[in-house]
């Protein structure tokens, strides 16, 4: 009975975790990982109805395997022709728009079946055996939807994940056991975080980092500081502020309001943006038709109006203030946002989260947002993540210019191999053998250096690829050391890596612990005050600070009544004179940015 319960427990939870991967994966396009996780769907749902068979005495076993035949046979159709996909075949060109529609609907037609499958069983073993899989099945869309705290969400959702991960290693076929190996291992990655999360949380509150002595601010320095532990591994840090009273403009009327097709500007600039959207390719390859475009965009409305309903509450006052702050512009300044909000609720919650967060990051200056802490955070944040990319740039040009010049010289030297009419036999034996190697390590190099023209796109655009390594960066700069990782880096990327090494040669994969160890060191103390400064200092930067509201942040915390300290130079300057940096070392640790390093701790006194 328990093994019973505990199988059709892990099926259903097994199930729910490679259907959610796989509607990540077709929302991002992902042709590869979309063949990979619907041959686990296929497998699962196919394994789960043979059981529920095997328990219907009417049927006899011929009529059994005929029923689980059709359903594979069935179920492979769309598999093969996104096979056809990936490997661009004409028969995928002229059936684009078919085999998405098949893709699109994939994952809830094997739910369905997979209800259907419970429904048998629940006939056989009883209606409470029948609950507890359907239950199970259901956890996930369960938890999302009863507006739990964030990390409680999290954690059961992980959990679920991480028990059918682990029935998936106990019983799967093979291809669903290497799956469930990568993610059983991403998920206790993810419960190991939310754990430091949670301990960093309680052992070092953003109270602590607060608490400096008044006393320490003629002694603080930059070799004295380090950016703060909380502030490296917190994202909910920032405060949004509170919305205002009354209605919050509605994105589909805003995209209804534009009219893109006599809009000139308008509809060129979809044309554009949609040519290099992989949703849209996927679905109608390089053609654009201007009504078609229309309903991608408002379908992507549609989209965001349901995210709204189940998206962190974080999340959504974002949104609501993007939508708050576009509502006061021009159409022209209205039209690049809407595309990109819109085109991005196509994508999975990653995708959806990181356009939100990335458009607020943007605007966020332009919103009502009076608490100075927050608002410096948000800088920071900005600034920080803007130099991950370009270090991330620098580092993918300098490999791709490193194999341009390898071509070049393969290149040269199959030239200097060509046979001369004077040359010997032996010279000519020799020169065939120098120019076949010559010829095979050029055209080695040329393929690399495709794959890594290639490889420099998703590595900068691709959302996930930019969290993982933006996690183990985070992680390498709260330990502050070189990056080693966790366990998803020493298990799950280091096979990735291994297997791009073959491919793409190891200068190619230096990238990454060169970005990585690049951002440890230039993501410090002097980097963080040159931010501040620079956005106090210069009222044409994206995001300037205004210099009286620092003024009066120190004021009042420093209980000063004479403001000659504060200033580097004469007061009779002020604002233009700038603040001394010890003062604003001291707001940054005192809003939880910096912290005091452990060298330097019992020099300063605690309030």
């Amino acid at each position: 009975m328990i093994n019973t319960i505990s199988s059709r427990i892990g099926s259903s939870l097994l199930f729910q975790a490679i259907k959610q991967n796989l509607d990540d994966y077709h929302q991002g396009a992902d042709r590869l990982a979309r063949v990979v996780y619907q041959s686990a769907l296929a497998i699962a749902t196919s394994s789960s109805m043979g059981t529920a068979l095997r328990g219907v005495q009417c049927l006899s076993t011929s009529s059994q395997n005929l029923v689980q035949g059709t359903l594979i046979a069935s179920l492979a159709t769309p598999i093969i022709l996104n096979l056809s996909d990936l490997f661009a075949l004409p028969i995928a060109s002229i059936y684009r728009r078919e085999i998405f529609a098949m893709n699109s609907n994939f994952s809830s037609v094997c739910y369905t079946i997979m209800s259907v499958a419970i429904a048998i069983f629940s006939c056989s073993s009883g209606v409470t055996m029948g609950l507890v899989a359907l239950g199970a099945l259901h956890a996930q869309p369960i938890i999302e939807r009863l507006g739990l705290p964030e990390d409680l969400t999290s954690i059961l959702s992980i959990s679920n994940k991480l028990l059918g991960g682990v029935y998936g290693l106990c019983s799967g076929s093979y291809i669903i056991q290497s799956l469930s190996f990568f993610q059983t291992i991403r998920n206790i990655e993810k419960l190991s975080m939310l754990y430091i999360q949670n301990r960093e949380e309680e052992i070092k509150s953003l109270h602590e980092l607060e608490n400096l002595s008044k006393d320490a601010i003629d002694t603080l320095s930059s070799d004295k500081l380090l950016p703060a532990r909380y502030h490296l591994i917190r994202d909910n840090i920032i405060t949004v502020p509170a919305l205002p009273e009354g209605p919050i403009p509605d994105l589909c009327k805003s995209i209804s309001a534009i009219p893109w097709k006599e809009n000139s500007r308008a509809k060129e600039e979809l044309a554009c943006r949609l040519a290099e959207d992989a949703v849209w390719k996927d679905q109608w390859g390089s053609s654009f038709d201007i009504d078609k475009a229309i309903e991608h965009i408002h379908i992507g409305a549609n989209n965001f109006a349901e995210y709204m309903k189940t998206c962190p509450d974080e999340i959504r006052k974002r949104a609501m203030w993007v939508l708050l702050n576009l509502n006061k512009k021009s159409v022209e300044d209205q039209v690049p946002y809407l595309i990109e909000i819109a085109l991005h609720m196509h994508y999975c919650k990653e995708g959806k989260n990181a356009e939100i967060e990335t458009t607020y990051g943007i605007l966020f200056n332009q919103i009502d947002n009076k608490l100075l802490p927050s608002k410096i955070h948000q800088i920071i944040q900005y600034k920080r993540e803007d130099l991950f990319k370009s270090i991330c740039r620098e580092e993918v040009a300098r490999i791709y210019s490193s194999l341009e010049g390898k071509v070049q010289s393969s290149q040269e030297r199959m030239r200097a191999n060509e046979p001369l009419s004077s040359d010997t036999l032996t010279e000519r034996v020799q020169k065939c053998l120098y120019y076949v190697d010559s010829y095979f390590s050029y055209q080695i190099w040329k393929f690399r250096s495709i794959l890594v023209e290639k490889f420099k796109a998703r590595y900068m655009n691709d959302v996930h690829v930019y969290n993982a390594l933006k996690k183990e960066l985070t992680n390498a700069m709260r330990e502050r050391r070189t990056p080693s990782g966790f366990l998803v880096t020493r298990l799950v990327h280091w096979m990735v890596i291994k297997i791009h090494e073959l491919i793409l040669s190891p200068e190619v994969m230096d990238i990454r612990i060169t970005s990585l160890n690049r951002m440890c060191e230039e993501y410090n103390t002097e980097f963080i005050l040159q931010q501040l400064q620079d956005s106090l200092q210069n009222d044409e930067t994206l995001h300037p600070l205004d210099h009286q509201s620092v003024l009066d942040w120190l004021q009042s915390d420093l209980a000063l009544e004479d403001l000659s300290s504060i200033y580097e130079g004469d007061v009779i300057d002020a604002p233009a004179a700038n603040i001394k940096a010890n003062h604003l070392l001291y707001l940054l640790v005192r809003i939880g940015l910096l912290e005091v390093s452990k060298e330097c701790r019992a020099t300063f006194s605690r309030e």
